[in-house]
């Protein structure tokens, strides 16, 4: 953790004032997201030796469960599925398929791996990163970008339900590639219902809870305790669930569990829910999410021969994966730039391939026998399908944080100056309507003039002799002067 926040401070010291010049051009291109410098300082923590060597990796992964579960049920928290349903649907199915089915058949013919196995290193590799993409998605949300459109809560929505369609598919192609060589072996159908009933009951049970939550503080007044109390019920809560998760072993269950409990108390509470105290106690578990991603890269797994074809593969399938998603967001109601910004939320890969990506190597080593001849060929692939989730982290986490963040940024400032442009269109027309009675009077009193200066040669042509005053009380005899009466 030492290194993680080294790498907290690192980023905060390159983007706040107190750095040096030649660090000013990077500032102003672009901002770096503190999970850079946490993941970067995790990675270098984890490979020190042989300080780390042990590393307890199931620590590692308790961790990140349960800060996922925070930022998930925050991210729940601002949900709203009104209108944008076949957007979520369509970003959760289409981006993910079409990528890991250009995967299969690349790492097919690449890596020279069985069918089976080539859809497992697809959806590795094809679902995106909660842990990546909500942090990020609330800083816009924070921010004031997308709001009207909805954007960051479609992505979270979206992020939520790719993860889980790619830990159920992976199961059932992984489960299928050892059906013949492993010793205990299950049918696809027992992997299929497995991961269905899973996610049903996640689903349920976040629905029920969140709902008796919701309904029973419902009226609770709207101050500073009330708010404290929820949120210590929140997170016992949610302890409740990563216990119940480890207990029964539903881990595909928990994602969407969270989700829609949090999605359950926005409903009810609105805008006396707790989010912004949820928000506060995120910002201290950050370091703990992305220092854990990067500790459970361990370099010393990597095939380095393989790098280079595992590059060709991450870059294919992301490119056609970028590609879809952009026609999937092909909406009027949506500018270019905001579909823009919707396809770099949909490049970090992170959370997922940290932790299946290592599941084929490990059921290699553990259901099948050391004297089969197909053990030595699953162990290559497992470790083929451990160093391109590797790479794919290494590679796309950094980017997409670093491009959505920006991206985002500089489109909100592009819209706050059009309205300013707009108000100030608008308070110049206000100032010009306000000028036009003034303009009009003055021409009134300057007309009224020239009517006066009209008449004066009308009153001396009446026999007014020249030099006397042009008042009318001049004309007339001065009553209250006595020589005049006389």
């Amino acid at each position: 953790m030492a290194f993680t926040l080294m790498g907290w401070y690192f980023i905060a010291f390159i983007n706040g004032d107190a750095h040096p010049r030649w660090l000013e051009c990077t500032k102003k291109v672009m901002t770096i997201p503190p999970l850079v410098g946490m993941i970067v300082f995790g990675i270098i923590g984890r490979n020190i030796h042989p300080y780390m060597d042990h590393f307890n990796d199931d620590w590692g992964a308790n961790i990140r469960m349960v800060c996922l579960v925070v930022i998930l049920t925050r991210g729940g928290m601002e949900l709203s599925f009104s209108g944008k349903g076949l957007t979520v649907f369509l970003l959760t199915v289409a981006p993910q398929m079409f990528e890991a089915s250009t995967i299969a058949g690349i790492s097919k013919a690449v890596f020279d791996l069985p069918i089976y196995l080539c859809f497992s290193l697809g959806f590795v590799v094809g679902a995106v990163s909660p842990a990546v993409l909500v942090p990020s998605c609330m800083y816009l949300q924070d921010n004031g970008y997308g709001v009207d459109k909805e954007i960051p809560t479609t992505l979270i929505a979206a992020a939520s339900f790719d993860d889980i369609i790619a830990i159920t598919v992976f199961s059932i192609f992984t489960d299928l590639a050892f059906n013949k060589v492993a010793e205990d072996s299950k049918e696809p159908y027992e992997s299929i219902y497995t991961n269905a009933y899973q996610i049903v009951t996640g689903l349920a049970v976040g629905c029920i809870v969140g709902a008796i939550l919701g309904f029973s503080l419902k009226k609770m007044a709207h101050n500073r305790k009330s708010r404290m109390i929820k949120l210590l019920l929140i997170l016992l809560i949610l302890a409740l669930f990563v216990t119940g998760v480890e207990l029964s072993g539903f881990h595909e269950s928990l994602y969407i569990c969270v989700l829609f409990f949090g999605y359950m108390l926005n409903v009810l509470w609105g805008e006396k829910k707790p989010d912004a105290y949820l928000g506060f106690i995120w910002k201290y578990m950050s370091p703990f999410l992305f220092g854990t991603i990067g500790a459970a890269i361990d370099l010393g797994d990597l095939e380095f021969d393989i790098v280079p074809k595992a590059i060709l593969v991450i870059f294919c399938g992301s490119t056609i994966r970028l590609i879809v998603t952009y026609l999937v967001v092909w909406q009027k109601k949506y500018t270019v730039k905001e579909r823009i910004v919707i396809v770099c939320g949909w490049i970090p890969k992170a959370t997922v391939q940290a932790a299946i990506g290592g599941v084929v190597l490990d059921r290699a080593r553990d259901d099948i026998k050391r004297s089969s001849p197909d053990y030595e060929d699953y162990e290559d692939h497992g470790k083929t399908i451990l160093t391109t989730a590797i790479i794919c982290i290494l590679m796309t986490a950094p980017l997409g944080a670093i491009l959505t963040s920006n991206l985002g940024r500089k489109q909100q400032k592009e819209v706050e100056n059009e309205e300013d442009e707009r108000e100030d269109k608008n308070g110049n027309g206000k100032e010009a309507e306000k000028e036009k009675p003034l303009e009009e009077s003055d021409r009134s009193s300057e007309s009224h003039e020239e009517e006066k200066e009209e008449e004066r040669p009308k009153i001396e042509d009446s026999g007014v002799p020249n030099g006397t005053e042009e008042s009318g009380s001049n004309f007339l005899p001065d009553i209250h002067n006595k020589s005049n009466i006389q």
